[in-house]
C-alpha cells in the first residue's frame, strides 16, 4: 500500500494575497470543507468554508483573516490509520500533505483515503 499515490494537486490553493471572493468561488464549485493556504511551497494553514462565510468584506485578502486559519497537515510517512484520524480530528475532507522538507506537496481527499483504508 503506497498512500503517496493518492496525493492530489488539482485543487487551486490560496495564497495570503488571495481574495475572500476567490476562495468563496472555489468552495461554491467544489464539495470541500477547507482550502490550503500556501506561500512559496510552505503551508500556512487551511481555511474552512464555514469560517469564510462569516467574512462580510469579499474584497479583503485571506491574510487579513489569519485568526480563521487552522494549521493541520499530514506527511508521507504517517501511517494510514493516523491519517484517517487527522481527517476526523480536524473535521475536514481535505488534508494537506507535506514532504520531508515540510514543503506542500498536495492533499489527500477523505473519500480516497477511506477507500484505501477499507481495501486493506
Amino acid at each position: 500500500m503506497n498512500i503517496k499515490e493518492y496525493i492530489l494537486n488539482d485543487l487551486e490553493v490560496l495564497t495570503p494575497e488571495s481574495l475572500v471572493k476567490k476562495a468563496q468561488q472555489i468552495f461554491e464549485s467544489l464539495p470541500i470543507t477547507h482550502l490550503p493556504i500556501v506561500k512559496n511551497d510552505e503551508l500556512l494553514g487551511s481555511i474552512s468554508e464555514s469560517d469564510l462565510q462569516t467574512i462580510d468584506d469579499k474584497s479583503s485578502k485571506i491574510s487579513e483573516h489569519s485568526h480563521l486559519i487552522d494549521f493541520f497537515f499530514t506527511d508521507v510517512t504517517i501511517p494510514l490509520l493516523n491519517t484517517v484520524k487527522l481527517f476526523s480530528d480536524n473535521d475536514t475532507n481535505i488534508l494537506p500533505v507535506l514532504n520531508d522538507e515540510k514543503k506542500y506537496m498536495g492533499y489527500y481527499e477523505l473519500n480516497d483515503v477511506i477507500e484505501l483504508f477499507c481495501s486493506n
